[in-house]
């Protein structure tokens, strides 16, 4: 199971699944979307509804860069779509709706398919341009429903790749997800 990108790129003749940096840097980003994840929450139960869902939706994005980088360290995803995790938030964002075709078993996502949750996450956070130079403010434009819904969506994502990695140790990334 790779992704097009990782199907066409020449392997450098390392095998990554031996490089344990990966599987820490792995570790460190789903850690790091964990307290995110957290701080939203927080947030949440302050009424301070955009701002958590604005958490909430950077917690959704660096558990996709984690995705990433356990599948770059299963050899899935090739070296751009790894570089691709540390400064294209689309593509971070776009990973944790991945889907595997079959056949021929290929993974796929659209980093473009991310454009409204991009926007969505700017919005929550900026003062944005309304009609007629009226501001639109985040604080007044974000639901509490808004925020608790993405907020579930990342504690659901959260368990099903928890649940994955548990039932397909060692496995992690697409491997767990998808085995």
């Amino acid at each position: 199971m790779k992704t097009q990108m990782r199907k066409t790129e020449q392997d450098a003749g390392i095998e990554r699944s031996q490089d344990l940096r990966l599987l820490t840097l792995y570790r460190a980003c789903h850690a790091n979307a964990g307290e995110l994840l957290h701080e939203a929450e927080v947030l949440f139960n302050r009424s301070r509804f955009a701002r958590a869902l604005f958490l909430a939706l950077t917690a959704y994005e660096e558990l996709g860069k984690a995705q990433i980088v356990a599948d770059y360290y299963s050899g899935c995803v090739s070296r751009a779509e790894f570089d691709a995790a540390f400064h294209d938030h689309k593509t971070k964002l776009a990973f944790n709706d991945r889907c595997l075709s079959v056949p021929p078993g290929e993974l796929v996502y659209d980093p473009a398919s991310a454009a409204d949750l991009w926007r969505e996450r700017q919005e929550s956070l900026y003062v944005h341009l309304g009609q007629d130079h009226t501001p639109v403010i985040p604080g007044i434009r974000v639901t509490e429903n808004q925020a608790r819904e993405m907020i579930n969506n990342v504690k659901d994502i959260f368990g099903a790749i928890l649940g994955s990695e548990w039932l397909n140790a060692p496995h992690v990334g697409s491997k767990a997800l998808f085995k």
